[in-house]
């Protein structure tokens, strides 16, 4: 018993340390479903799974359409959001926690083929 409740906390600690906040100045696409500007949890779910929490409205999705990403296409070395936008319209493309990352190439190719130059942004997580 005792050491099933020592497993239950090592496995909470580890949870809570692998929670990282992200402060996005803009509204934002996530696995389709428009995200406001704020402060944002984000953390692992399953292995390559994330979810992300507006922090003072609560509303929360599981990101969906992410593989593992290649570590060619990082951006930036450190923990990050990547967002690729295009006229108004802002959609998270990455996530990236230390040396794992994970991207969703389809909603990127998509906002390259409209008539709008593409831009991409980059939110330290910390």
């Amino acid at each position: 018993m005792t050491k099933m409740i020592v497993t239950m906390v090592m496995a909470a600690v580890a949870m809570q340390a692998e929670t990282l906040v992200a402060k996005v100045e803009f509204p934002f696409v996530a696995s389709g479903v428009p995200m406001p500007a704020g402060s944002y949890k984000v953390l692992p779910v399953a292995n390559y799974k994330y979810s992300i929490r507006h922090e003072v409205t609560g509303k929360k999705i599981v990101l969906m359409g992410f593989e593992v990403a290649a570590e060619r296409s990082r951006t930036k070395p450190e923990a990050h959001l990547g967002f690729a936008c295009a006229g108004s319209k802002c959609v998270l493309t990455q996530i990236w926690e230390g040396g794992r990352g994970m991207e969703n190439q389809k909603v990127r190719r998509e906002l390259e083929a409209g008539a709008e130059a593409v831009q991409v942004a980059t939110v330290a997580m910390r």
